[in-house]
C-alpha cells in the first residue's frame, strides 16, 4: 500500500489498542502482585483473584488516553529520536497520574477500591510507562523500516527541491528522493549533490510508468497542462501527487513556512475542526477538564508565587490587561505581575 504507516490512521489505532491492553492488563497485574506482597504467597488459582473494578479502571484509562492524546504520542511521535519520545510519552503518562490523583483526592473512592491503593496505581503507572515508550519504539523501527524501500520522484530541482533535500537528505527512514527538472535552464545548486534525473520533462509520461511511492510537486512557477495532464493521468492509476507544503504537513510534520502561499491557507485541511462542532464541543470540554486538573495541581505554587510578589514589591499581584480572543472579541487577561 502506497503512503506511510507512520501517518495512517491505522498506525493511531493500533497504538490505541495496545494502550488499552496495556492498561487493563498492567494495572490488574499490579493488584496480583500487591496482592502477593501482601499475603506473600500467590493464590492457587491465579483467577480467583478479583479483577480492579472496571468501572473505576474505565475512568483512569479515560484520562491516561486523553493526556496521550494531547500529548500527540499517537502519530507525529514516531517520527522523533528516541530521547524526545521517551520524553513526550513520559510527559503524557506523568500527566495523567498527576490527573487522577488530584481527583482521586477530591472525589475520595472507596478505601477498599484496590485500584487506589498505593501499590496498585503507582506501580500500574510505572509499568504502563515502560509499556507505552517500548510499544511505540519497536513500532517506530518497523515503521521506519518499512519506508526505507520508498522511492519519491520530486519535480523540479531549483530552489524548492533544494529546500526539500536539505530536509529529507538526513532521514534514509523517508526513503529515496529522485529530482527532475521542468526546464531545461532550471539551476541546481551544486552544494546541495541532489540526485537529478538525467532525463527531459518532456519524457514524463515514461518516466511516471516507473515504480514511484509518491510524486512531489516543487515547480517555482505553475507547470505546463502537459504536466498537469501526465499527473492527473498518474493519480488516476493511483500514484499520489503531492505539492511541497502538503509532503512536509504529512510526512516531516511542519510547514515551509517561507514558502506557503496564501492559496494553501484557504484550500488547507487542517481546518477541518471548525467544521465539526461535535468535535469543537469534546475539545472544548477537554480543554476545560485539563485547565481545571492544572489549575488545581499549581494553586499551591501560585499562592508562593503571589506572596513572594508581594513581599518583593508594592503593587497588584496580579497584571490586567484587555486582549483580543476568538472572533474579535475582547477578553481580559489575568496573568502574575513579573515586572515593576
Amino acid at each position: 500500500m502506497i503512503g506511510s504507516l507512520i501517518v495512517s490512521l491505522r498506525s493511531a489505532i493500533l497504538l490505541l489498542l495496545v494502550d488499552v491492553v496495556g492498561i487493563v492488563g498492567l494495572f490488574n497485574l499490579a493488584h496480583y502482585l500487591r496482592t502477593w506482597f501482601i499475603n506473600k504467597a500467590l493464590p492457587a488459582d491465579p483467577l480467583s483473584l478479583a479483577w480492579t473494578d472496571p468501572l473505576s479502571l474505565s475512568w483512569v484509562a479515560g484520562v491516561f488516553l486523553v493526556s496521550m492524546y494531547v500529548f500527540d504520542v499517537y502519530r507525529s511521535v514516531l517520527r522523533e529520536s528516541t530521547a524526545r519520545l521517551v520524553v513526550r510519552t513520559a510527559s503524557a503518562v506523568l500527566v495523567a497520574s498527576g490527573i487522577v490523583t488530584i481527583l482521586v483526592y477530591f472525589i475520595r473512592p472507596d478505601p477498599l477500591n484496590p485500584l487506589y491503593w498505593r501499590g496498585v496505581l503507582p506501580v500500574g503507572t510505572a509499568m504502563f510507562l515502560v509499556w507505552a515508550v517500548s510499544w511505540r519504539k519497536l513500532i517506530s523501527i518497523w515503521a521506519k523500516e518499512r519506508t526505507r524501500g520508498y522511492r519519491w520522484l520530486v519535480l523540479g530541482s531549483g530552489q524548492l527541491a533544494s529546500c526539500i533535500w536539505h530536509d529529507v537528505r538526513g532521514k534514509p527512514e523517508l526513503g529515496k528522493f529522485c529530482f527532475l527538472k521542468m526546464r531545461a535552464v532550471e539551476h541546481v545548486p551544486e552544494a546541495e549533490k541532489m540526485p537529478v534525473l538525467q532525463e527531459n520533462i518532456s519524457g514524463l509520461p515514461e518516466i511516471l510508468q516507473r515504480s514511484w511511492t509518491g510524486v512531489i510537486l516543487a515547480a517555482e512557477k505553475a507547470p505546463d497542462d502537459h504536466i498537469l495532464t501526465g499527473l492527473m493521468r498518474a493519480r488516476l492509476r493511483g500514484l499520489r501527487v503531492y505539492d511541497m507544503t502538503d509532503f512536509y504537513e504529512r510526512f516531516l510534520f511542519k510547514l515551509p513556512v517561507l514558502n506557503i502561499r496564501d492559496s494553501w491557507l484557504t484550500l488547507a485541511h487542517g481546518f477541518n475542526l471548525l467544521h465539526h462542532t461535535t468535535a469543537l464541543r469534546a475539545k472544548w470540554v477537554i480543554d476545560l477538564l485539563l485547565s481545571l486538573a492544572i489549575f488545581i495541581a499549581l494553586a499551591p505554587l501560585g499562592l508562593v508565587v503571589a506572596l513572594a510578589i508581594k513581599l518583593d514589591s508594592s503593587g497588584p499581584v496580579l497584571y490586567r490587561q484587555v486582549r483580543t480572543g476568538l472572533n474579535g472579541a475582547a477578553f481580559t487577561l489575568y496573568k502574575f505581575r513579573t515586572m515593576v
